[in-house]
């Protein structure tokens, strides 16, 4: 693809301290990383896509942004003489010197991720105001897991005062806990609190072009450590350095609804769906392959007219360069004084382009989302082991 230059600016400039002796003598030293901004924009513009009423170009977008104060620090050597001297200038920003690239990468786009964006903007648009169908699908486990509600916890607290040497039945007693909160009664607090809201803000629809979008998160890292360097003079610095990737996501479709009525999941296009959320651990598929936004998103559905979309992948980069302290790189001196300094960059990239086709297939996708989700895998696979046997 060849791109268009749409913006370009570039405001930069170098770090530079000043070093002064007991003399007045003055030496410069240059050389650390780039401080200021820098901004480039990249459009396609013979690929226009025509979206409905909108418009949209696939587009390329870097940027560096950094800032670091003058500080200024003052050590004494007092053997074999009495030297005096200052240092002036950004000076975490040099001493970032290697650490930091102000470079502008190139974005790479993520397409598995991108697509898992794309099917659950798809879903969070066609799923029901209320699904007052799957309310009835669960209604005979919901008035099951209601008739005792409390009655785990207390239950659970008397199995454990019992004196046994394997409590295989309690951790097993525990899992179940944790599924029926974590399945039974949050979905249904989840569902009472969307009667509420349809009820405040009413289940009729606006008209006119809407826009949706969601993201996913790639990965994240985190790097940090604290060295020292030594500069010009025999000035050694202690610092600390820490730097933040992040990397996600995200998809954005244009619609139009089509009919303007409530939507309570009952109609013939909901089906699918509906029939796939009620077959058993369905919802222990979805967290590896999900089929139900899949079968939400291929289904197709005359209550909504999809105009477009496009996908993106965006990823964020944070260094911070702490100044600690400062020391003459000799036994014999002292520091008179010393101001802490502060170096922080944000370099970013973002590519965006036309929504890719949807493939025949779900996504598979085998990452653990959070802590929740491990502590679900957990109880949900000791919950199916076999019974322990009991040690008399």
């Amino acid at each position: 693809m060849s791109w268009d230059r749409l913006i370009q600016t570039d405001d930069l400039r170098r770090g530079i301290l000043v070093f002064t002796d007991a003399y007045g003598n003055s030496s410069t030293y240059s050389g650390g990383p780039i401080i200021g901004s820098s901004r480039v924009t990249l459009c396609n513009r013979t690929r226009k896509f025509h979206p409905g009423k909108a418009s949209l170009n696939p587009v390329d977008h870097r940027s560096f942004v950094s800032e670091c104060p003058s500080v200024t620090a003052r050590c004494s050597r007092y053997s074999p003489s009495n030297v005096t001297w200052t240092v002036k200038g950004p000076i975490a920003a040099v001493l970032a010197y290697g650490n930091v690239s102000s470079t502008l990468p190139v974005p790479t786009p993520v397409t598995d991720k991108e697509l898992t964006a794309l099917y659950n903007t798809f879903n969070k648009v066609l799923q029901p105001q209320v699904d007052v169908g799957m309310m009835l699908g669960e209604a005979k486990e919901t008035l099951s897991m209601l008739r005792s509600p409390f009655s785990l916890f207390p239950k659970l607290i008397q199995q454990c005062r019992k004196p046994r040497t394997v409590r295989g039945s309690d951790i097993k007693y525990a899992a179940n806990a944790w599924l029926t909160h974590r399945y039974g009664l949050m979905p249904l607090m989840m569902d009472v609190d969307t009667i509420r809201r349809a009820y405040l803000k009413g289940l009729y629809r606006h008209g006119g072009l809407r826009h949706s979008t969601s993201r996913v998160p790639i990965s994240d890292s985190v790097s940090s450590f604290t060295t020292s360097s030594t500069l010009l003079n025999n000035v050694a610095f202690r610092w600390c350095f820490q730097q933040t990737t992040k990397t996600f996501a995200a998809s954005t479709i244009l619609f139009r609804y089509n009919d303007l009525g409530p939507n309570l999941g009952l109609s013939i296009y909901d089906l699918p769906n509906l029939i796939w959320e009620l077959v058993p651990y369905s919802f222990a598929v979805d967290w590896f392959l999900n089929i139900g936004s899949w079968l939400r998103t291929v289904v197709p559905n005359p209550r909504i007219e999809k105009l477009g979309s496009c996908t993106s992948t965006k990823r964020e980069t944070t260094t911070v360069i702490d100044l600690l302290d400062c020391h003459p790189d000799t036994q014999f001196g002292r520091i008179d004084m010393v101001c802490s300094g502060r170096f922080t960059s944000k370099l970013t990239s973002y590519i965006r382009g036309p929504g890719s086709t949807l493939p025949q297939f779900p996504v598979v996708d085998f990452e653990f989302r959070s802590l929740k989700h491990v502590a679900d895998s957990l109880a949900l696979t000791w919950q199916r082991l076999p019974k322990l046997p009991s040690h008399k």
